[in-house]
């Protein structure tokens, strides 16, 4: 029996809404485009870290510092756009190769199946071989060996054996750093992901924060040309400014009949100035133009929403469960003051 624990939300997807006063101004636009380019929303993804896990709900918490848990969450999400199959269908690939969890603290964690994936590829140990301790605190140097064991994992040749990454690189608090940890640092270094955090030090024991994670994370999937990985300057900036959130749902028959399954798409939120979004044809890469959908969204089964400012319904078809697709929204926003605005929304989400 597989014991993953597979989170009921995965069917809902949220693009970002500040809640809170939302990253750091260094963070923002990465930020944005690691979930314009699927990875999971801090502060609106269901069955999500502050409801679960955290008990400052409604606190800011990109700034606090992430569990161990969560960044395997983001690691299953940079494995699974690497294949373009969902961290769980390849946890489970990994359990019929003869993988079998170890850890007893993990039974019944949300995404716990990322922890297992990222155990099974040598990216990530315990704490002892029966703990994992998901809720611990996960320090600066500790993410930069998971990171660069994660590369190592996905692109081994880029990890050069018996190379001193640290060799050139001096930090004012360098006796800090863990022996078995200086290297992956220098590494994770050499290739952008991460820096010195001012004043000459490295900080290697301070705990690594949610926002660190999201963007190292996205510059990971950024350096190996990930697929499906969106630029930061073609992040939907969009979103932030008029104080706006995307949603993705997909019909209840989703596990039942892949094929005969509604996309729903809802821009919600404030939506500062704008008046009206009227919404276009949405299309899918290497699928086209999403056609008319299977079901009734008329207002005696409760539509349009009242929350949202606008709503998008088409047919799934001929898309594969499991995988990630690039999508493309044309959108027009009347202003306020009477101006519009054309945007073309363009998104990856997990099917």
């Amino acid at each position: 029996m597989l014991t993953a624990l597979l989170c009921s939300s995965m069917l809902l997807t949220s693009a970002l809404t500040f809640y809170s006063e939302g990253p750091s101004g260094w963070a923002c636009q990465e930020v944005r485009a690691a979930l314009d380019s699927g990875f999971p929303d801090w502060e609106t993804e269901v069955c999500g870290w502050s409801s679960s896990w955290r008990e400052d709900v409604g606190e800011n918490s990109y700034p606090a510092r992430i569990y161990r848990v969560q960044f395997c969450h983001l690691i299953g999400t940079i494995l699974g756009k690497n294949k373009n199959l969902a961290s769980y269908q390849q946890y489970e690939q990994a359990y019929d190769a003869g993988y079998r969890e170890q850890f007893s603290d993990m039974k019944r964690v949300y995404y716990n199946y990322d922890v297992y994936l990222a155990n099974y590829l040598g990216i990530i140990d315990g704490v002892s071989e029966s703990i994992f301790d998901p809720y611990g605190t996960l320090t600066r140097e500790q993410a930069a060996k998971i990171l660069a064991k994660t590369i190592v994992a996905l692109r081994p040749s880029l990890w050069q054996e018996g190379k001193n990454y640290m060799a050139d690189k001096t930090f004012s608090d360098q006796d800090e750093i863990s022996p078995w940890a200086a290297n992956y640092i220098g590494f994770v270094i050499d290739l952008g992901l991460m820096s010195g955090l001012g004043d000459g030090k490295f900080a290697p024991q301070a705990p690594y924060t949610t926002e660190q994670a999201i963007v190292t994370c996205y510059r990971l999937c950024r350096q190996l040309q990930v697929p499906g990985t969106i630029s930061a300057e073609q992040a939907n900036l969009w979103l932030d400014t008029y104080h706006m959130n995307r949603e993705i749902k997909f019909g209840s028959d989703y596990l039942v009949d892949p094929n005969a399954v509604d996309i729903s798409i809802y821009y919600g939120g404030v939506a500062d100035g704008i008046a009206t979004i009227s919404v276009g044809k949405i299309t899918v890469d290497g699928i086209g133009e999403l056609g008319a959908p299977f079901y009734l969204y008329g207002a005696e089964e409760g539509y349009p929403v009242g929350v949202y400012k606008a709503e998008l319904h088409a047919a799934a078809r001929d898309m594969q469960m499991h995988t990630y697709y690039t999508a493309h929204v044309e959108l027009t926003l009347t202003m306020e003051d009477g101006g519009r605005k054309q945007i073309t929304d363009t998104f990856v989400f997990l099917y």
